[in-house]
């Protein structure tokens, strides 16, 4: 799950900036707890293993307010394999922020960031 965490904070974030760590300060995704984590995770791997391109589908943590959406926008070739453009858009209290980015499948069930 940490490692799904560290992919997902790199997508959450409306800020990154590689040399800078400082990126994540205030984005979204800084003040997600691991309930949120496992909330939105659930979500992610349903919505992309199942959802169609252009549906939206929403979460929220109750215990939290987090919330958010994860909408898969098409799916892209990659060099043999089928990803998909999805937008995030999450919300906390504190910080917002809404991020597209290109998904690839990895083992099992989870998900990979296609880094260009």
């Amino acid at each position: 799950m940490r490692i799904l965490s560290v992919i997902l904070l790199l997508l959450l974030t409306s800020q990154v900036q590689a040399a800078n760590m400082r990126w994540m300060k205030n984005s979204p995704a800084s003040y997600f707890t691991d309930s949120d984590w496992d909330i939105f995770g659930k979500t992610l791997r349903e919505t992309l293993g199942n959802g169609a391109d252009g549906v939206t589908v929403n979460w929220v943590n109750p215990e939290t307010d987090h919330r958010g959406s994860i909408t898969p926008l098409e799916n892209i070739a990659v060099k043999d394999q089928s990803c998909r453009k999805v937008r995030f858009i999450s919300v906390t209290p504190k910080a917002s922020g809404r991020v597209d980015a290109v998904l690839c499948p990895g083992e099992g069930d989870k998900w990979l960031i296609h880094s260009r």
